[in-house]
């Protein structure tokens, strides 16, 4: 889902717990730079500060100048570069693991989708 990143997921369950959108007292804590999309939430909320180690090394995620962009007459204070290196090192991890998962999960796919089809060929000249 386009929009199940940890940051939305953290933000609803927190907004859910404290039966309100508004979390003015919560800091939040992320391994990544937030995206655009999780800044736009995170200012929605009017948090208060957000952590993030690794810096998006696309320079795309646009954090600095939402946060100060005072869009909804709320500025929100980030700290980024927060234990980076480990954090870069867990995300490389992580998604190194997601990848190999879902390529052997394609190879497991395509030969179940071959021995089917070879069942099927040695069967079907039988009359």
């Amino acid at each position: 889902m386009a929009t199940a990143h940890a940051e939305m997921r953290a933000i609803d369950r927190a907004c859910k717990k404290e039966h309100s959108w508004r979390l003015p007292e919560a800091e939040l804590y992320v391994t990544l730079e937030p995206c655009p999309m999780c800044m736009g939430a995170i200012l929605n909320a009017r948090i208060k500060r957000v952590y993030f180690g690794a810096y998006e090394q696309k320079g795309r995620s646009l954090t600095e100048e939402l946060a100060n962009a005072n869009l909804l007459n709320h500025k929100v204070e980030v700290i980024g570069g927060v234990l980076e290196e480990e954090c870069s090192r867990v995300l490389s991890s992580f998604f190194m693991e997601m990848r190999a998962r879902e390529k052997a999960e394609k190879e497991k796919k395509k030969a179940k989708a071959a021995a089917k089809a070879a069942r099927s060929d040695a069967g079907g000249g039988k009359k």
